[in-house]
């Protein structure tokens, strides 16, 4: 008997639940039928979402005006990433290495805003300079946490972190050094012959990089679509090193990249010391 009450109550209430929201809509409707028959929202939906899509676009001005100062923005990071440091510091630990890349290379790193984009921090070797637009620490439960990617394709072994600091805000920058990665066994002879390796990844399995290119490969006999699936790596197969510095930096210069990979080379091979990157580094015009 009881059950049967509680049962016709829940109904009851279903019922009218069903009735209430077919007269919202249907009032709706009938109030504004072009707008609806188009969009299925009321005045009020349309105010909630212009309001939200202004504030997205606020949020969004805010953070490109906050990158677009490229050599502020990396001096703000560097004194984050390496309170204190006013000179010459190292850091030999991999995984304490991270740590302080971690701060220095923490998002936001790049904007977009009215067709305006901000990428404020890059990395330089020579001709090889590029934007650094995202960053990420490879997770690991069972080994030692020493390995990061860069713009979502490379991937480096962390060996150490060299800041320099400069009273000037305009001229810090850090020195990165990355040991060499075992080769993915994609390609026979690749550590004899390459500096580094592309490939795609596929959850766990390597796939070469035609592979990847093509975006299928051979499973059990059969050829599979990986297009949606599969990521694009690179690595590095013997020690290498580079400088992360702000877009505005006298780094970036033209005339002084031929000259600043040989010092990275020297410092490589031990030719030299941190201090003879730092003289010349620190003597570079500033930019304007």
């Amino acid at each position: 008997m009881i059950v049967s009450i509680i049962g016709s109550i829940i109904a009851t209430i279903i019922i009218g639940c069903a009735i209430w929201g077919y007269n919202h809509f249907f009032s709706n409707t009938q109030s504004n039928p072009t707008a609806n028959s188009r969009t299925h929202f009321n005045p009020r939906d349309l105010k909630l979402l212009k309001w939200l899509q202004k504030r997205k676009e606020d949020k969004l001005k805010k953070t490109y005006n906050h990158l677009k100062e490229s050599t502020v923005f990396f001096s703000y990071r560097f004194s984050e990433a390496f309170p204190g440091c006013r000179d010459i510091n190292e850091i030999n630990k991999p995984s304490e290495a991270l740590n302080h890349l971690d701060v220095l290379l923490k998002e936001p790193l790049t904007a977009e805003y009215n067709g305006r984009g901000a990428s404020p921090i890059w990395w330089w070797r020579g001709h090889n300079n590029l934007h650094i637009r995202s960053y990420k620490r490879v997770k690991k439960i069972f080994s030692q946490n020493d390995e990061f990617i860069i713009n979502n394709i490379q991937h480096f072994k962390m060996k150490r972190v060299v800041a320099f600091g400069h009273p000037s805000y305009q001229r810090r920058f850090v020195y990165v050094e990355v040991a060499g990665m075992e080769p993915t066994g994609l390609y026979p002879d690749a550590q004899k012959y390459e500096e580094y390796g592309e490939y795609g990844l596929l959850k766990k399995k390597y796939v070469t990089r035609e592979e990847y290119d093509d975006g299928a490969v051979i499973i059990k006999g059969k050829p599979i679509d990986i297009t949606q699936k599969v990521k694009l790596r690179s690595r590095v197969l013997k020690k290498y090193n580079f400088l992360v510095a702000a877009n505005g930096s006298p780094i970036n210069n033209s005339q002084a990249d031929q000259i600043i990979q040989s010092k990275l080379d020297d410092i490589l091979e031990g030719k030299i010391g941190f201090d003879d990157l730092k003289e010349y580094v620190f003597s570079l015009p500033q930019k304007h």
